[in-house]
């Protein structure tokens, strides 16, 4: 699977790890698994490590449906998120970009795109080790 996720009610995090490459399915996939979580909750801010992540496969067509799909779930409640992208590399800053034009029509969705963690954490008003604490959660 290119994505593996933790949610962390006591962070108000849903920390998301990409590996590999990913498609518009495994996109899919990550948000409604995400949706039906029951610690999922509106207003819940998102950090994505994209250090793994190698190529996004997702055409025009496929980004504006899965955007379609997604923007409900993630704008429910009326309640603002931060969406955090870490992104080390100067690829996972141009596939963190592909992600990151999803949002830019949602106005309850602030998205950035970080290449430093102690910034991300920082971001997200999260402790400095908030990376290896998610790591260390997922499957």
């Amino acid at each position: 699977m290119p994505f593996a996720y933790h949610i962390a009610p006591d962070h108000n995090l849903a920390f998301y790890q990409g590996r590999g490459v990913v498609t518009c399915s495994d996109a899919v996939g990550l948000f409604e698994s995400y949706a039906t979580h029951p610690d999922a909750k509106s207003g819940q801010n998102i950090l994505c490590d994209l250090t793994e992540l190698r190529e996004v496969r997702i055409d025009l067509n496929e980004r504006l449906r899965l955007q379609a799909r997604m923007e409900p779930v993630l704008a429910a409640g009326g309640k603002p998120r931060l969406y955090v992208m870490y992104a080390p590399t100067a690829l996972s800053q141009r596939l963190a970009e592909t992600f990151a034009e999803f949002w830019e029509a949602a106005p309850l969705i602030t998205v950035s795109v970080v290449r430093c963690k102690t910034k991300a954490a920082q971001m997200l008003r999260l402790p400095l080790n908030i990376f290896d604490l998610m790591q260390a959660r997922l499957p």
